[in-house]
């Protein structure tokens, strides 16, 4: 019986130890392909319904610097997958002007983000943060006093203000219907930052009011071409900056150089000349025609010389060229007008 128990025992002890043996091996294996799969945890996961990314071209609207119109710039747009076109393009016209655009600014403030778009029934719903109602330089003004000086540069705050919202509103707006040419597009803001945007009357948002209408909440858009800067509208802003003598604001609105070699000068010189041909005192656009490579507009032209003398020029023809993204005004052909009155 000893026998037999000493037998049975040391079959038993190589049984364990061969599980044991067993055991580790797999543990061992097991340990392996963990540390293997750790190797797979910085990978990205994918999304095996994430779609496929696309580039995409759209004409955005910037405003031309120091003007209350519109420039369209077209530009190349990826769009992420899942993303729609239309977002893709909000994103970017929020995230300012190209690199290489001249003679154009944002108009969204820096803090603003867009928080939802949705379509619906044709009809874009497009919400932006907060941030967008941001009014914060003009309250500073306001708390500085009520000095003549202060008081003259509040109201000019104030105007800036009012121009900067209603001309954003048309940029999104002509954005995104140049692109979707069937949507309207209904402009909401999260006022209160509860992810709720809300529509606003057009006053705030620096429209005019619809007369006749039942409310002045802001209602579906479409494009609107009247804000949008042509050959006609960029003469008439040239004009009314040398009517009032802000030829800084004019100067940017001339061409570099033109095709009779006439270069524009640095503006200091520009502004002394400009002042020894005379002073537009008034005007009036009376039409324009485009050629393959041209536009002429023509004017009537009133001003006073240098001698103080008044004098006016019917039918002046005022031509433009194309200079980046706009039809901009030859300087030799404006100076010849003044010059050979």
């Amino acid at each position: 019986m000893s026998r037999f128990m000493n037998g049975y025992v040391g079959r038993t002890l190589a049984i364990l130890i061969v599980l044991c043996l067993i055991l580790s091996l797999a543990a061992g294996c097991s340990n392996s392909l963990i540390a293997e799969d750790s190797v797979q945890e910085n990978l990205p996961e994918i999304d095996p319904e994430g779609g496929v990314g696309m580039d995409i071209s759209a004409v955005l609207y910037y405003r031309l610097a120091g003007e209350n119109y519109l420039v369209p710039v077209t530009r190349n747009i990826s769009v992420r997958a899942n993303e729609r076109a239309e977002t893709a393009i909000i994103r970017t016209l929020l995230d300012g002007v190209p690199a290489l655009s001249s003679n154009v600014n944002a108009l969204f403030p820096s803090g603003a983000y867009m928080e939802d778009v949705t379509l619906e029934g044709g009809i874009l719903y497009v919400t932006l943060s907060a941030a967008f109602m941001d009014q914060s330089a003009l309250e500073e003004l306001e708390r500085m006093g009520a000095s003549f000086e202060n008081v003259e540069a509040t109201q000019r705050a104030q105007e800036e203000l009012y121009a900067a919202r209603r001309l954003a509103v048309y940029s999104l707006v002509n954005t995104l219907t140049s692109y979707s040419k069937d949507i309207r597009v209904q402009f909401l803001v999260d006022v209160d930052n509860n992810g709720n945007g809300q529509r606003l009357t057009r006053v705030e948002l620096g429209l005019e009011s619809m007369d006749g209408a039942a409310s002045d909440l802001i209602e579906p858009m479409t494009f609107d071409a009247s804000v949008v800067i042509t050959a006609e509208s960029m003469v008439a802003c040239m004009l009314t900056r040398m009517v009032n003598g802000e030829y800084e604001l004019a100067y940017p609105l001339f061409l570099e150089s033109d095709s009779s070699g006439a270069q524009k000068p640095t503006y200091a010189d520009f502004e002394t000349e400009m002042l020894s041909l005379g002073t537009i005192t008034g005007f009036a656009i009376l039409g324009s025609k485009t050629t393959a490579n041209m536009t002429e507009v023509t004017v009537n032209l009133h001003f006073t010389n240098a001698k103080n003398e008044s004098a006016s020029i019917e039918g002046a023809v005022i031509r433009l060229k194309r200079e980046g993204e706009l039809d901009k005004i030859a300087y030799g052909s404006f100076t010849d007008i003044l010059e050979n009155r």
